[in-house]
């Protein structure tokens, strides 16, 4: 779809929602895999100020429940695949809802009668998105991202990866993160196409990448390892490819070694608090080529500061740390949040004088490279989802066997860590580990459920109570 027709359709269709009685500020959720009908919603909404709250379509019905009521939407968007779901949310929350398989273009052909609002209408703090993410205490976090925040996150896209018009551009992420959104915006901003898939398919974007003229990817690790693994990948030649970014988890040397050897292109490695603070981090193209080159050790780096970028290693009293040592990162740029929807005091800890609080810790080198050392919130990572441990103990102890739980992160080669969970049962009762896991899919998301149980008679605690969770041993 040229990029003339797209903005035919998303001027329509902004003046659809107009009629429609959806205002400048009115909230509409999106619940649908990738497709290019998904773009323009996401489009229409920038266009006319309406501000879109993007879902992850894996997460449970209570966990949708919640951030319907918490956004106070007015209007759902969904796909076919997911229109029972949105039908009881459009019935329980008593809003609108529109299938973009089967009302969209009515709706745009509708919008053809009326004058399109004003382009643009939010400036600067004026919300345009809020992202939900969990939050450590099991809570939802709804993240408030400005025109500002969206306008800089784009700005520093196109310069720190070299965005030029011509280009074909995929992303694997999915449109409910901001990377997905990000990649989008920066090729229509650069003058680039997109390749939009309704979920990543590893022989797919291969095709693509050999066959199709793809000339740049955005990849997860778990994403790199399905292409690599793929009969006669390695053997192909790919022409047309420029350049790969891969962040959104841990990569080992030893998969960035046949990355590179495999796609012989540029890469990038990108990292930062994306839904809340943006890119913080890159180590950029000419880092991997002097990697290669003798400087081994970059490839464990993420890279320096971004241009932009303020950043400090600090302690828990955000002083900063001695060089060599292990600090949180702290940051400040035009690429923050706003802070979090409803949840004042969150934010007041979160961004202080400006600076935000990653809860990421590293140390930097001799050259200023940052490397990552821990996470202070013990956040896992699994294939490039974040996940929360304290939400998953919260699920465990609902059980009425449970008498508590401690979930943590587990090496695993291919998602780069999964679920792990310690639990212990109360006096008298007994469970099936998979009954365990059952009774965690009625309440997350699958992702989130631990797949790996063992039941312990005991948590190891420190003398305050609190559960050191690196003494749990292996899972």
């Amino acid at each position: 779809q040229s990029f003339r027709t797209t903005a035919e359709r998303v001027h329509h269709l902004s003046a659809a929602m107009a009629a429609e009685g959806l205002a400048p500020g009115d909230r509409v959720a999106i619940l649908a895999t990738d497709s290019i009908e998904h773009v323009e919603i996401l489009l229409a909404c920038l266009r006319s100020g309406v501000v879109f709250c993007d879902l992850n379509f894996r997460l449970r019905p209570v966990e949708l429940d919640n951030i319907m009521e918490r956004a106070r939407v007015r209007a759902v968007f969904h796909s076919a695949r997911y229109g029972d779901e949105a039908q009881r949310l459009a019935d329980d929350h008593g809003c609108r809802r529109w299938c973009l398989d089967d009302d969209l273009d009515a709706l745009i052909a509708t919008g053809e009668r009326y004058p399109a609002p004003p382009v643009s209408l939010a400036r600067g703090e004026d919300l345009v998105s809020i992202a939900f993410t969990s939050g450590t205490t099991g809570t939802p976090k709804g993240v408030m991202q400005s025109e500002r925040m969206l306008r800089n996150i784009v700005y520093s896209g196109i310069r720190e990866i070299d965005i030029r018009p011509g280009g074909f551009r995929y992303s694997g992420a999915s449109l409910f993160h901001i990377s997905g959104i990000g990649s989008i915006l920066y090729a229509i901003a650069g003058g680039c196409g997109s390749l939009v898939l309704e979920q990543f398919d590893a022989p797919t974007v291969l095709d693509w990448m050999r066959d199709g003229g793809l000339t740049h990817c955005t990849l997860i690790p778990t994403m790199i390892a399905s292409l690599l693994a793929l009969p006669g990948a390695r053997d192909s030649a790919y022409p047309a490819m420029r350049s790969i970014m891969y962040g959104g988890a841990a990569i080992t040397p030893a998969l960035l070694r046949d990355l590179i050897a495999t796609f012989d292109c540029d890469l990038y490695n990108g990292f930062g608090a994306g839904t809340e603070a943006g890119g913080q981090t890159m180590l950029s193209a000419a880092d991997h080529r002097r990697a290669m080159h003798g400087a081994e050790h970059l490839l464990g780096s993420i890279g320096l500061p971004i241009l932009g970028v303020d950043l400090r290693l600090c302690d828990d009293d955000l002083r900063d740390v001695a060089p060599g040592e292990i600090g949180e990162i702290v940051t400040r740029s035009e690429t923050i949040m706003s802070g979090y929807l409803d949840q004042p005091e969150l934010t007041a800890h979160s961004i202080v004088d400006g600076w935000f609080r990653a809860g990421d810790m590293a140390y930097m080198d001799d050259e200023g490279y940052l490397y990552l050392a821990t996470r202070k919130a013990d956040m896992i990572i699994r294939g490039g989802e974040n996940v929360y441990p304290n939400e998953i103990e919260s699920v465990l102890a609902e059980h009425p066997a449970v008498a508590s739980a401690a979930v943590v992160g587990v090496p695993d080669d291919h998602w780069g860590e999964i679920v792990g969970a310690a639990v212990v049962l109360r006096d008298g009762h007994s469970i099936d580990v998979e009954e365990l896991r059952t009774f965690c899919r009625s309440h997350i998301a699958s992702y989130k459920v631990p797949e790996v149980v063992r039941i312990v008679s005991a948590l190891p605690t420190n003398p305050t109570g609190k559960v050191i969770k690196d003494e749990l041993g292996p899972l």
